[in-house]
Parts: structure tokens; C-alpha cells; sequence
């Protein structure tokens, strides 16, 4: 891609979650929506295709499901990403790679952590 010989902007950033297993957790981030071209959800650190959740594209307003997707996100137009009936496994990292207009990309490294809920009555058979 050629933007008139000015380099990308490439920002990149990490932000941290947490919530209890069988919840819903939205891994939202901040001042995404301005200038979005397109973005994309992947699981864990990398941005390669193989662990693509979801890819979103405005201008065809088209959300392309990837490999790594379980059918329990939402996917948002902000960028933002809904995971429903989280378990422990959805533990660890996701990555939201965005493209904005001028050539600006971010990435954004998004660590969730699952607790597990521990009642007392669970606590009396030791």
C-alpha cells in the first residue's frame, strides 16, 4: 500500500480484562471509532491470518468470520468485541489490529483473564 511515500503509523498498545467464567465480557477499546477503515479480532499476540476471529471492513460494511472464532463473540462496528458464556480456556490474549484513514495503524494487545466463582458451600468439604 502506497500513501504517498509517508511510512504507516503503526501505535501499539495493551489493555487488560477481567471477568468470572460463564459471564460476558466486552473487550472494547478507547477512541477506535474515528477514522476506522477496517479492523480485525485474532486470538492471542500474533496478527496472522490463522488466528483471525473476525475482519470487519466499513467502506462494504462486511464482517468476515476467521478460524479462530467460536460463535460466542459479537463483533461491533466500534471495534469492540462481545465474548458471551466465557470459560477458563478464553483466558490469555486477543489481538485488535485497526486501520485508519492517513495510513494510521494500531495494534492493541488485549489480556483477559477468567476467574473461576468459588462459593462457601464448595468450601465446607475440604
Amino acid at each position: 500500500q502506497d500513501y504517498g511515500g509517508t511510512a504507516a503509523l503503526l501505535t501499539s498498545k495493551e489493555m487488560r480484562f477481567s471477568a468470572a467464567e460463564g459471564a460476558k465480557v466486552l473487550l472494547s477499546v478507547p477512541d477506535q471509532e474515528e477514522n476506522l477503515l477496517s479492523f480485525s479480532w485474532y486470538k492471542g499476540k500474533d496478527v496472522n491470518e490463522n488466528f483471525t476471529i473476525a475482519h470487519y471492513k466499513k467502506s462494504s460494511d462486511s464482517l468476515q468470520l476467521g478460524k479462530k472464532v467460536s460463535g460466542r463473540e459479537e463483533i461491533y462496528k466500534d471495534g469492540s468485541m462481545m465474548l458471551r458464556a466465557i470459560t477458563l480456556e478464553d483466558t490469555g490474549f486477543y489481538t485488535l489490529q485497526t486501520f485508519k484513514a492517513h495510513g494510521q495503524q494500531e495494534v492493541t494487545h488485549v489480556h483477559l483473564q477468567v476467574y473461576k466463582i468459588v462459593t462457601k458451600a464448595e468450601n465446607l468439604y475440604f
